[in-house]
């Protein structure tokens, strides 16, 4: 194996700019999904107690977990700009929603070599 030692600094600074990109980009990821949750967390709890809401690392999926009396209004969930689907799960009532993003693995199968 042979490298020059301007190779192998050109190499280590691309590294640490990509690894720099990605703590940024997980930075601003996060803020998105704190924003959402907020906004979901308002939404939802106009129908009831909401337990938790869970996201799919690329987003793909968001699991909104409620318990407790849920009002189902149908006028304010036709409201929801999200695909769902509703699941009952013991005696919680849990919404999935589809948001129409592109995910790791959409893009993933559009970059295969």
């Amino acid at each position: 194996m042979s490298i020059t030692s301007e190779e192998y600094v050109h190499w280590c600074n691309a590294v640490s700019n990509c690894n720099k990109a990605v703590v940024e980009i997980m930075e601003h990821r996060k803020s998105n999904y704190e924003w959402m949750e907020k906004h979901l967390r308002e939404f939802f709890e106009q129908l009831g107690e909401v337990v938790n809401i869970h996201f799919e690392s690329d987003a793909h999926e968001i699991t909104i977990r409620m318990c407790g009396e849920i009002k189902l209004d149908s006028e304010l969930l036709n409201s929801l700009p999200f695909t769902f689907t509703i699941h009952e799960n013991l005696q919680d009532l849990i919404f999935v929603l589809k948001p129409d993003i592109s995910s790791v693995r959409k893009l993933s199968e559009e970059y295969k070599d």
